[in-house]
């Protein structure tokens, strides 16, 4: 299959295999000027596709078989739908937002939208959201990530951004950060797929707000959190995360029970610049599988 621009501008390809491997279809998706960054994608059970976009220009975004105009703004995230055969259903666009975390059970789909996480419904309507008050914390974003299991939990990580306090309310619970200021500590929350909060952390694992991409949980609701560019030492429940290996910063992986209590963590820890970890997920087996970089070629 051969794939070609529609414009000439940037452009994201979609692709389809069947269990052995063989590209089933394909699709292009365009802008008429400037970038298009892909973000997450997502399948629900009867075979539709979530794809999120950020558009960093504003204007059109080209499909073969679709044109649309998702925003009269700039800067915009965007959801794309397709059917099980590739074809377009439709789009949401989210004005002055980035790269929206995407996840799907059963037709639902939930995400990380700013200071909240939205469920929405297979047309792409709003069920449910749940939120802080605005612009102290993000679940939006390159370094925020959603994910939903079987058992109708979903778990979410986002960052600190202007929060003065230390106490972020967040839907029937708070956020409780320990550090003083804003931007330099990040959060993982935990919720029913009703918009029943769980249980919340705040994490502070080095300077700034270390990345966490990827999160998920297992069959048994255990949550996990994969961060990187830490830079301090962490202690989390009975394991002591610290680079005694050279100078760079270092990648981790984070256990949580089911009610939130630390059951583990792992180092990844590098003798140089330190690696990325993009992606976490869990099969069938309860087997963690994380994807990343070492980010420099020289670990």
């Amino acid at each position: 299959m051969l794939f070609r621009s529609i414009t000439g501008s940037a452009g994201i390809v979609i692709t389809k295999f069947d269990p052995a491997g063989n590209l089933l279809w394909g699709k292009m998706v365009n802008c008429d000027a400037g970038s298009l960054d892909a973000g997450k994608l997502a399948v629900d059970n009867s075979g539709a596709v979530y794809a999120s976009y950020t558009f960093g220009n504003g204007g059109q975004v080209h499909m073969l078989d679709t044109t649309f105009l998702p925003s009269s703004v700039g800067h915009y995230a965007l959801i794309i739908k397709l059917d099980s055969s590739g074809n377009f259903i439709r789009a949401l666009s989210f004005d002055h937002e980035t790269s929206i975390p995407i996840s799907c059970l059963g037709t639902d789909i939930y995400i990380g939208l700013a200071d909240m996480i939205e469920k929405l419904d297979s047309a792409l309507n709003t069920v449910w959201n749940v939120s802080s008050p605005p612009s102290l914390i993000y679940f939006s974003g390159p370094n925020a990530d959603i994910s939903v299991n079987p058992n109708g939990e979903l778990i979410a990580s986002g960052y600190e951004f202007s929060n003065g306090g230390n106490v972020i309310p967040f839907g029937n619970d708070s956020i409780y950060f320990s550090v003083p200021g804003g931007y330099n500590e990040d959060a993982i929350v935990k919720l029913d797929t009703s918009g029943n909060v769980i249980w919340t952390k705040a994490l502070k694992l080095g300077s700034g707000e270390p990345p966490i991409k990827g999160v998920c949980l297992d069959s048994h609701s255990n949550a996990y959190a994969g961060a990187y560019y830490c830079d301090q030492q962490n202690i989390f429940g009975n394991d002591t995360l610290v680079n005694n290996f050279g100078t760079g910063q270092y990648a981790a992986v984070l256990k949580w029970d089911s009610a939130g209590a630390p059951v583990n963590a792992i180092g990844i820890y590098p003798f140089s610049f330190g690696p990325a970890i993009f992606d976490l997920a869990v099969n069938a087996q309860d087997e963690l599988l994380v994807s990343g970089s070492d980010n420099a070629n020289n670990n």
